[in-house]
């Protein structure tokens, strides 16, 4: 895994298991996403085990935090009540996490 679960509730100061699960299931997707942006699997080592960029757990902990707090706000960039408006940010994403978080993952680009 390119972040534990135990080491992203430590980072965050979750102490309960409440959403362990959905965390568990975040990591996962946001390997998963790493790779995609990356365009490029993780190397591994000689006896078959996954070599993770340095860094990359940082940036999985962002991409973990991002989605966590995105869950019910995706995009929005501006809302109004009275005569409902609503604007979404267009500039900053590409796909789903802010330029910041894909820039951090495009500098593994060609690294080893």
């Amino acid at each position: 895994m390119i972040i534990e679960l135990e080491k992203f509730k430590l980072l965050k100061g979750i102490a309960d298991g409440k959403n362990d699960a959905q965390i568990t299931a975040l990591i996962a997707v946001v390997e998963d996403d790493f790779v995609s942006i990356r365009n490029k699997e993780f190397e591994t080592d000689n006896k078959g085990n996954v070599v993770y960029p340095k860094g990359s757990e940082s940036i999985a902990f962002d991409m973990i935090n991002y989605r966590l707090s995105c869950i019910s706000h995706t995009g929005v960039s501006a809302e109004t009540i009275g005569s409902y408006s609503i604007s979404y940010d267009t500039q900053s994403f590409n796909g789903y996490y802010p330029q910041a978080i894909i820039k951090r993952i495009k500098r593994f680009i060609g690294a080893k």
